[in-house]
């Protein structure tokens, strides 16, 4: 066990300050920051609501490591490397509880423990930051102390138990289904306890469950008072039919042991990598059967019952993976608590082979083979852990970018003075990975989508693009001239950027400006942003996405804004309408110039010509209100509009854009004329006041080349 538990160390703190695994996904920094405050002092949640709801007892525990750490990240990892250590143990000790203290079974507990050292999957989740990795053992210890305390009578093992069974309420959210299999067991035995013992037996039971209670009674007081704090993220990822259900618990099935049927999600898996390795897999359908027989051979109504768990227990724990449908199935993180006990199922089968092969390997003895397997089975999981950890695959997945974000923003800060301005391009607004890893994290202003550049009114400017954000269209040549003439990369595992820093002088910005602004704006939105042009960046056709380019500057603070950019029609009105979250009010300096890009989703029927306009308005959230254009203090409007000529189709319209084209219209479909067809149509509401628009929309389709106009004619009867 000393051997199991330092090689199982070994695996879970290689590199781990290093930054291994590469990245730092925005789930696990959000979690970084939380533990943070908690570390601090600064907040003492009874239960997490933030990002879908977070039970606790993880964070607490590896606050107490970032806190010796000095607040440093991967103080997160360190706490889950040392919980997935003790879980190693715990398995040890919770196999020694449900099979006994004969020899057989002590072997059969070192390598179940062994086994949970080495498996890739465990060794994964015990270096990641997240909350799941507490739920085994948490499980594992509850296991341990209920049946020691079964076995010895004695009512602090049971006591014991309830508080980790208690706690497992506080891991995490698969943990709620734990109590189900214990239950059931609890009933199995008083079932099997001749009836002058049952009192007892009921005792013994009950005081578990009193202290379960009382320790959980916090959490549970706090779902009846917030009901959606338990039912949110179960309702985001439950699967919506019971074939659905069914299917997903075939998936995890063949996730444990079948390659290519697993985990297929980079950042909790390798690709393809089952739970077990087919050798092991293996051992483990010998090792089921191996358990049906010893539950025969039990003796004790404990040890029957220790069996009864492990058939109940395995197939409970694969439903919070199976029953998540509507994510990934299966799931790694989903099936932790199923380890510590998936674990006894290799050991007993291994346990058993070298009982039918005793002769035949002359009485080697079963350590010296156990030994082997495990210095073997540790470095073979290594390498193959080693691999995926440091892959250009996995940097990629856990927001390797944004990492190197972080340390570009750090050394931008420590080598420019306050004067020059850091702009984050990032796919998620203020990304918790910046905020996990950067000491200069408040320098930075944020560009969210990768679709606009912001000039600073003053100073210097270092823009943080990753690769991986591409505008809809290229930038102005002015502007991507000054973008690249000071740029420099940051690199992915494989030598390819993955991070563009640019940095552009204050005169040049200048020049930038004086270009954009004109002598005066198009248009002034009430005095707080002032529109100075839009126009497309490419040729715009029917249903193609038409990029358009909106410069605009900030000129006031405000609550909240977000533009609306339209494509209208003087006659026909509007055919397209975007309104982003690019460049948040919270962000703005006075004097800032955004060059905003927008993609436009033009419909594939609309008819081409000149005369269409890009309509740019901004409109608060908030209060549910449109800023007023002013000309001279006075109403002019809600937007401000600039041509838009919309081009030809090159080639006619696929079936499938037609249908979706028509797809949220009513009515069916009607031959006009020869050539022409109406498709679907809105139907008209029923009840109109005097002097009302009756809106009405139609699609047509022209199946050959009309040679002649068609006046279309419509009345209202009745």
């Amino acid at each position: 066990m000393i051997l199991t538990l330092l090689i199982a160390a070994a695996l879970r703190l290689w590199r781990l300050p290093a930054g291994v695994p590469l990245g730092l996904h925005y789930d696990e920094a959000a979690n970084v920051v939380l533990t943070r405050q908690i570390a601090a002092g600064a907040y003492r949640p009874l239960f997490i609501h933030a990002y879908t709801g977070k039970e606790v007892l993880f964070f607490y525990a590896a606050a107490l490591w970032m806190r010796i750490l000095g607040g440093a990240a991967w103080g997160v990892r360190l706490g889950a490397a040392i919980v997935g250590l003790l879980t190693v143990a715990a398995t040890y000790t919770a196999t020694r509880a449900l099979l006994g203290a004969d020899r057989r079974s002590r072997a059969v507990a070192v390598f179940a423990a062994g086994w949970m050292g080495v498996a890739f999957p465990h060794v994964l989740l015990s270096r990641y930051g997240f909350r799941a990795i507490s739920q085994p053992l948490l499980q594992a210890l509850t296991v341990a102390a209920m049946w020691w305390g079964l076995r010895t009578g004695k009512r602090r093992w049971l006591l014991l138990g309830g508080l980790f069974l208690g706690l497992t309420g506080y891991t995490y959210l698969a943990a709620r289904l734990f109590p189900l299999p214990l239950g059931l067991t609890g009933l199995i035995v008083l079932y099997l306890t001749p009836p002058a013992e049952r009192s007892r037996r009921l005792r013994q039971l009950g005081y578990l469950l009193a202290a379960a209670v009382v320790v959980f009674a916090p959490l549970g007081w706090h779902f009846l008072r917030h009901p959606d704090a338990f039912t949110t993220r179960i309702g985001q990822v439950a699967a919506s039919s019971g074939a659905e259900a069914w299917r997903g618990l075939m998936a995890c099935l063949r996730a444990l042991g079948l390659p290519g049927a697993s985990d297929p999600y980079v950042r909790f898996n390798q690709p393809g990598r089952p739970v077990m390795p087919p050798l092991v897999a293996g051992l483990a359908l010998l090792g089921w059967m191996a358990l049906f027989q010893s539950r025969r051979d039990a003796s004790s109504p404990v040890d029957r019952a220790g069996r009864w768990f492990l058939w109940l227990v395995l197939p409970t724990m694969l439903l919070p993976s199976a029953l998540a449908t509507s994510e990934i199935t299966p799931s790694n993180l989903r099936l932790v608590g199923l380890f510590p006990f998936l674990a006894l199922l290799p050991a007993m089968g291994w346990v058993q082979l070298h009982r039918w092969l005793d002769r035949a390997l002359k009485r080697v003895p079963l350590w010296t083979w156990s030994l082997a397997l495990l210095l073997i089975g540790g470095g073979w999981e290594g390498r193959a852990y080693a691999e995926w950890a440091t892959s250009a695959e996995l940097f990629y997945a856990a927001d390797g970018a944004m990492t190197l974000a972080a340390q570009a923003l750090d050394r931008a800060a420590s080598v420019d003075d306050k004067a020059t301005t850091v702009y984050i391009a990032s796919e998620h607004y203020r990304h918790p990975t910046v905020a996990a890893l950067a000491a200069s994290y408040g320098r930075a202003k944020w560009l969210t989508g990768g679709a606009n550049v912001v000039l600073p009114p003053r100073g210097d400017a270092v823009y943080l693009w990753p690769a991986s954000l591409a505008p809809s269209a290229p930038w102005p040549e002015d502007l991507a001239a000054q973008l690249e003439r000071d740029r420099s990369a940051w690199l992915d595992p494989d030598g390819a950027p993955a991070l563009w820093q640019s940095h552009v002088t204050s005169e040049a910005l200048a020049d930038l400006r004086t270009a954009l602004q004109g002598p005066q704006p198009a248009a002034d939105f009430a005095h707080v942003i002032h529109v100075h042009d839009a126009r497309p960046l490419a040729t715009c056709r029917a249903g193609a996405t038409c990029p358009v380019l909106v410069t605009w500057e900030a000129r006031a603070p405000y609550p909240a804004l977000q533009p609306v950019v339209r494509v209208t029609h003087p006659r026909t009105g509007e055919w397209a309408r975007v309104m982003p979250f690019h460049y948040p009010t919270e962000e703005w300096t006075r004097g800032e110039v955004v060059l905003d890009q927008f993609a436009l989703a033009l419909p594939p029927g609309i008819p081409p010509g000149e005369a269409y306009q890009i309509s740019v308005g901004a409109f608060n959230p908030e209060a549910g209100e449109a800023l007023p254009r002013l000309v001279e203090e006075r109403f002019a409007g809600l937007d401000v509009r600039f041509p838009l000529p919309i081009a030809a189709r090159t080639a006619p319209p696929a079936p499938d854009e037609i249908a979706r084209a028509c797809s949220d219209l009513s009515g069916q479909e009607t031959r006009m004329e020869e050539g022409l067809r109406l498709l679907a149509w809105q139907r008209p509401r029923e009840e109109l006041r005097q002097g009302e628009p009756l809106p009405l929309t139609l699609c047509w389709q022209a199946d050959a080349a009309l040679r002649e106009a068609h006046a279309l004619t419509l009345t209202l009867q009745g």
